[in-house]
């Protein structure tokens, strides 16, 4: 997270393209100004994540004590629902308005990073809590990169240029979590495979094609409905009662769950594998983060199924939030 708001000067090329990258010729309010200010109702959060990833690893490890990482998580919850609220109170973004839109996904995906901490605290030690620790992580990565396609929306507007001798080399725009050793694992899916030796790093350009043929290449991937995530999911939410005796949740809807998180990566990946629509290289990418989201959203709602009581319900709340923020990037992206 550190990297990702401290690069907000870093030059990111772009080319032109619909709502994504367009360059409209009207006149207006300065987008300069709007992405300080943007940048400014992110900065309480700019510390917490990485400080919330190495406390939760020291917890894990005995190093730290459960109050000292619970006081971190609650500072960190109310830094992450300040960064929500200042951008909330901020004007649509200039220029480009899917910038402003994607900040403001950013933020309540680090919330929803929060809660699965707060949730992870209330876990016992084993294989499920080490699910919510990756979880977490995913999706702090997820909201690192939505961050990354919302600064570059705006950036051809508010960005300085780079020197011709410095090369900027940044991360895949979408994560491969096999290859960074993020892959959920059992006991909500089989073991991932070995980690890859160095983070995979963005391509310096992508294959092209035509609009229509793009969306055909969208229909093809098989994009799992919202409406059936939710589904599955409503079925984890009727169940979490403030019970502590309830049984969770086994066989069908479980697999369920699992099997629609494969789903949504699976399409995510053959679009990866696929051109971009010509000139919207980042409406692609936006498109891919949100279908990963929906994947995590649906491993939330899986790992609450080995819960009970108040962290079942409270799992349950957050896998229907980060849901919402995947079908608004994917209906935002999608053709």
């Amino acid at each position: 997270m550190t990297r990702a708001i401290a690069a907000v000067v870093a030059v990111v090329a772009v080319v032109a393209g619909l709502i994504w990258l367009a360059r409209p010729k009207d006149s207006g309010p300065d987008p300069r100004a709007w992405d300080q200010k943007a940048s400014a109702a992110f900065k309480p959060l700019v510390g917490d994540v990485p400080d919330l990833v190495q406390g939760a690893r020291e917890w894990q490890d005995g190093q730290r004590s459960k109050e000292d990482f619970t006081q971190q998580v609650d500072a960190a919850v109310a830094d992450f629902e300040l960064t929500r609220g200042r951008l909330a109170m901020l004007a649509p973004s200039p220029k480009n308005k899917a910038a402003g839109q994607l900040y403001a996904h950013s933020a309540q995906l680090y919330v929803g990073v929060g809660r699965i901490y707060e949730v992870m605290l209330a876990t016992q030690a084993g294989d499920v809590r080490t699910q919510l620790d990756l979880l977490a992580r995913r999706v702090r990565e997820l909201a690192d990169r939505v961050f990354d396609r919302g600064h570059a929306a705006l950036a051809p507007y508010v960005s300085e240029p780079q020197a011709p001798d410095v090369e900027v080399r940044t991360p895949e725009e979408v994560p491969l979590w096999p290859e960074e050793g993020l892959a959920a694992g059992p006991p909500l899916d089989a073991p991932p495979p070995p980690a890859a030796a160095s983070p995979p790093l963005r391509q310096q350009s992508r294959p092209q094609e035509g609009a229509p043929a793009w969306a055909k290449d969208v229909r093809a991937a098989r994009i799992p409905s919202y409406a059936e995530l939710s589904s599955a999911m409503d079925r984890v939410s009727a169940n979490a009662k403030p019970d502590p005796s309830r049984p969770p949740i086994t066989g069908p809807d479980r697999d369920r769950l699992g099997g629609l998180a494969q789903r949504f990566t699976a399409a995510s990946e053959r679009l990866r594998s696929r051109p971009d629509p010509k000139g919207q290289r980042d409406r692609s990418a936006v498109l891919r983060l949100g279908l990963l989201v929906e994947a995590d959203a649906a491993r939330a709602a899986q790992a609450a199924t080995f819960l009970t009581g108040a962290p079942q319900r409270d799992l349950a709340r957050t896998a229907a939030v980060v849901s919402g923020i995947g079908r608004d990037l994917v209906a935002e992206a999608k053709p």
